[in-house]
């Protein structure tokens, strides 16, 4: 809209120049005469003309440079949004991995956090004490009495209690650490693949099965402990080898194949 306006103004300029030169050179001729104004106008008319002319062109030329300008102005600013465009596209490139290594960061925690469970069931089984005189426990007055009460069923009772019940603490963990396991084995499917899942489940299986002959061990070690002490019974003798071998064959299971069938899921983002 603007620049038809001032078009308009242009030529309504050119116009009215036009007007004036012809009214001037009609004055001359109403003057001097028609030889004397022809010999003026001859003169002046060149003059008039080349200077509007050149005012022509001089602004054209204006135009011309203000349109340069507008192109380099342009050019720049189209440069600036190419690099503002690259930036864009860096950032969303940074933002993209950015997000893949968190998703990989939050797999390898979920993944270990569910390898750790398992470490730890194990764990809790394999330092478990399988000595009697842990779970039995004499206060100073019984340690007294021990080898002198009158009454040994008596005496003995509340010691035998009190060691049962800390026993039979290990059967209510095994009881509790097999529920969390079927749990446990249920993620592996969604976070490792099958075959970890039935290494895992065999794993857990076997140490659940160990924590049950751990119970049954030490059930076995009171009732002897219990039944020495009533009838003054000889020397029992424990036997832990085939536990201790099961623990070996576990812990060997654990550090070598199932650590090597899980390693190559571990993998945290460099």
């Amino acid at each position: 809209m603007g620049k038809i306006f001032f078009t308009i103004l242009k030529y309504l300029f050119y116009f009215i120049c036009a007007v004036i030169l012809f009214l001037f050179i009609t004055w001359l001729i109403e003057i001097f005469g028609v030889d004397p104004s022809n010999k003026f106008a001859g003169i002046f008319t060149p003059l008039i003309i080349g200077s509007l002319t050149a005012y022509v062109a001089l602004n054209q030329y204006k135009l011309a440079q203000k349109q340069h300008d507008l192109a380099k102005e342009q050019k720049a600013l189209t440069a600036r949004q190419a690099d503002i465009a690259e930036q864009q596209a860096s950032v969303a490139r940074e933002n993209k991995e950015i997000a893949h290594n968190k998703l990989k960061l939050e797999l390898f925690d979920k993944r270990y956090a569910v390898f750790e469970q398992f470490i730890e069931y194990f764990g809790y089984y394999f330092d478990l004490r399988l000595d009697i005189d842990y779970y039995v426990k004499l206060s100073p007055t019984e340690e007294q009495d021990y080898t002198t009460a009158r009454d040994r069923p008596a005496f003995i009772k509340p010691i035998y209690e009190r060691a049962l019940e800390r026993i039979n603490e290990i059967q209510e963990n095994n009881a509790k650490n097999k529920q969390s396991l079927e749990i446990v084995l249920a993620k592996t499917k969604f976070l490792y693949d099958l075959n970890i899942h039935e290494i895992l489940f065999d794993f857990s299986k076997k140490t659940i099965e160990l924590g049950s002959m751990q119970y049954n061990f030490l059930i076995e070690e009171l009732e002897f402990y219990k039944s020495n002490y009533l009838t003054d019974g000889g020397q029992h003798v424990s036997n832990i080898q085939k536990i201790e071998e099961e623990k070996t064959v576990l812990a060997r299971m654990l550090g070598d194949k199932i650590t090597n069938e899980i390693r190559p899921f571990l993998h945290v983002p460099e």
